[in-house]
């Protein structure tokens, strides 16, 4: 409670009987401005977590965005890795083919 308010109390208490009247427009006013001021930090609290709910929204929004880019390279990375082990196997096989046919003609060329 401000100071003024206590004062404002403690002279209404002392003269009750002649400025009774004073002392409820008073204590009416003390309280219009509590409610005043409850409702203006609500409201600010209000704001302040509207526009700071607003950034997270963005944050996720390009992250999710960055994950499908991440999955999709991954995906097309896997794919190329699965080509080329097929690749190595078809070029192993040949040059296992192709020693089996060396060592046949040098066995006939001796």
């Amino acid at each position: 409670m401000c100071e003024s308010c206590k004062t404002y109390k403690e002279l209404c208490n002392i003269y009750s009987g002649k400025g009774g009247q004073l002392c409820i427009v008073i204590n009416l006013k003390s309280d219009n401005m509590k409610k005043q001021l409850n409702l203006l930090v609500i409201e600010l609290v209000v704001i302040v977590m509207v526009i700071t709910s607003c950034g997270p929204g963005k944050k996720l929004l390009q992250s999710e965005a960055r994950a499908d880019k991440l999955q999709k390279e991954n995906a097309s990375a896997l794919n190329q890795l699965t080509a080329c082990n097929v690749e190595v196997k078809k070029l192993t096989d040949e040059k296992a083919s192709l020693q089996i046919k060396h060592s046949a003609l040098w066995i006939i060329g001796t």
